[in-house]
């Protein structure tokens, strides 16, 4: 059964004020590494999975990029990252699922004239019928 993790440290003047471990286990994850090329528009990503079933993820970006879900031009999600960002997110937070509609592809745009990037997506999923 995969398990995701989401580490949050805290420091005031580089000392440790709290950290904090969030665990999450599901039996089904989809995952995409790879590298999105300098000045690329719309990338296709083959990454297919129901928003519901959605239990953590993680999306990370080496250089500034836009990562749309099922559509270039009309997205369900789009998330705007900034180089070295990562959005983060577990079915235990108080915010919602980042996704709102079932993903059946990603389109990804690195705006960057001089560097390649690295984008990292992780999803874990509960698909037990």
């Amino acid at each position: 059964m995969p398990t995701h993790t989401k580490l949050v440290e805290y420091q005031v003047g580089g000392a440790r004020i709290a950290y904090t471990a969030d665990a999450v286990s599901a039996d089904g994850e989809v995952a995409y590494e790879g590298t999105i090329v300098k000045n690329t528009a719309d990338n296709e990503i083959d990454l297919a999975f129901d928003y519901a079933d959605v239990k953590a993820c993680s999306i990370y970006a080496t250089t500034a990029m836009v990562v749309e879900t099922n559509s270039t031009t009309v997205p369900d999600d789009t998330f705007t990252l900034a180089a070295g960002e990562q959005l983060a997110w577990t079915n235990n937070e108080t915010a919602t699922n980042p996704f709102t509609a079932n993903v059946t592809k990603f389109y990804v745009t690195n705006s960057d004239a001089n560097n390649d990037g690295t984008l990292k997506i992780h999803v874990l999923l509960d698909v037990t019928p």
